[in-house]
């Protein structure tokens, strides 16, 4: 892992924050709606990067990750889950219990 995005050369980071060209790199449209010049742009991109997570944020984070689930508001999710027909938020580790046989069944 790295410390800081700008170390990872396989990232858009770097040219999101500091601008200029490059042939692989298509600016996301999200990127675009952070600001109307390519300065304030870079300006909310970094300010963005820069903000930290607390320890809740980050071990929530982490757990999504890990599960490959969506991390995000419950509304983001349930739209996540209405449009993909499947699960998105964090399930409980392990197997469904199952359930006792009633006796004579």
């Amino acid at each position: 892992m790295i410390t800081d995005p700008a170390d990872y050369r396989w990232l858009s980071h770097s040219h999101n924050v500091s601008g200029g060209e490059h042939s692989l790199i298509t600016p996301h449209p999200e990127y675009l709606h952070l600001g109307s010049t390519p300065a304030a742009r870079q300006a909310a991109y970094r300010a963005q990067i820069c903000e930290h997570l607390d320890e809740q944020q980050l071990a929530e984070l982490r757990l999504h990750t890990r599960q490959q689930r969506a991390w995000g508001s419950d509304r983001l999710r349930q739209q996540i889950e209405t449009l993909t027909q499947r699960a998105a938020g964090v399930r409980p580790r392990g197997r469904p219990c199952k359930l006792p046989i009633a006796p004579g069944k």
